[in-house]
């Protein structure tokens, strides 16, 4: 779409004795300023695309750490039912986790073991068992709880890079709102500067791309899920900064652009009717800067590749290349970045 705008205002600018400058938040606003805008758009882009892999390592460095301490609680749990059953010890055995629990419950059941395991190794030895305590695979209670450090270590980090996104999505959501503003500006402008130029005045670029193919089944049923479900209203929220922009929900392109990959969500990262909402607005941010030129005139400055991209939603799975979900080794976690 922008560069539509962008073609656009080179053919009005060739028109017109002087440089067609707009007055944008009380700034000007000409056509290269809003090159460097589109060009800050891409930049950002790109760092959102890097922060949604920080987020996908660090999702995926989470569910291999829970499966590793969960195969050891399993051996000790297994060692209890051998030695320990008939026991006061044995009342305090603890039932394993689901590897889609969230933290919290995840973790209480690592801390249980890890305390009823130095128990053991304080009390009298069963017959037949040696103590202190080691498993099957070599695994002691003083190496399960550094485990269990690092498994907490790695839900910071994820939270974190998480953040980190936010931060990048919150700035392309001003340079969108930005962008947004300069275009509806320029079609306010247009008509009565280049009055006699009818042409350019009848080519005015849209201020939302034009709904193709399967993409507007999409539209529907994110409008709908969304109408549905009592979720928060996204189109004022901060999911994508578009304002009446994003209310349009007039997307383009086909699903072969973005395609969805199915996805499944448990306990460590919910996901809410704002997820539906946001896939709209990506979907919607994608065609926001990449929109083909009508006639616009514009090669020059075509950015040449579109992003790849996607949403966070928290848990799904990483289908190669372009999937708008990704799964976090088992565990659902989301997001490929979308432009």
């Amino acid at each position: 779409m922008m560069n539509e705008f962008l073609g656009h205002w080179n053919n009005v600018n060739r028109v017109l004795p002087t440089l067609l400058v707009l007055s944008v938040n009380d700034e000007g606003m000409g056509r290269d300023g809003f090159l460097s805008l589109r060009g800050a758009l891409v930049g950002v882009e790109q760092d959102i695309q890097d922060k949604l892999n920080d987020i996908m390592i660090a999702r995926a460095d989470i569910a291999l750490k829970k499966r590793q301490l969960l195969a050891e609680l399993n051996l000790f749990t297994g060692l209890m039912d051998s030695y320990y059953l008939g026991t006061k010890f044995f009342a305090a055995r603890p039932n394993a986790p689901s590897v889609s629990d969230g933290r919290e419950a995840f973790t209480k059941r690592l801390y249980d073991v890890m305390s009823l395991w130095a128990k053991l190794d304080g009390a009298v030895a069963r017959p037949g068992l040696a103590l202190p305590i080691v498993l099957s695979d070599g695994t002691a209670q003083a190496a399960f709880a550094a485990k269990i450090a690092a498994l907490e270590e790695a839900y910071i980090e994820a939270a974190l890079a998480d953040q980190d996104l936010r931060l990048a999505r919150a700035e392309r959501s001003r340079i969108q709102r930005v962008a947004y503003a300069t275009m509806k500006v320029y079609r306010k402008a247009v008509p009565t500067i280049c009055a006699q130029h009818p042409a350019l005045v009848a080519t005015l670029p849209r201020l939302s791309p034009r709904a193709l193919g399967q993409t507007q089944a999409v539209a529907s049923a994110v409008t709908l899920l969304h109408r549905e479900g009592g979720g928060e209203d996204f189109v004022d929220g901060d999911s994508g900064g578009f304002g009446d922009f994003a209310a349009a929900l007039e997307l383009g392109g086909t699903l072969e652009d973005s395609p969805v990959a199915e996805a499944e969500f448990y306990g460590d990262f919910a996901v809410g009717r704002r997820d539906l909402a946001e896939l709209a607005v990506e979907l919607e941010a994608h065609y926001f800067l990449y929109a083909e030129a009508e006639g616009g005139g514009v090669a020059e400055d075509d950015v040449g590749h579109r992003l790849d991209g996607g949403f966070i939603a928290e848990d799904g799975e990483h289908d190669a290349g372009a999937a708008l979900f990704h799964l976090d080794g088992g565990e659902p976690y989301v997001e490929r970045a979308c432009g």
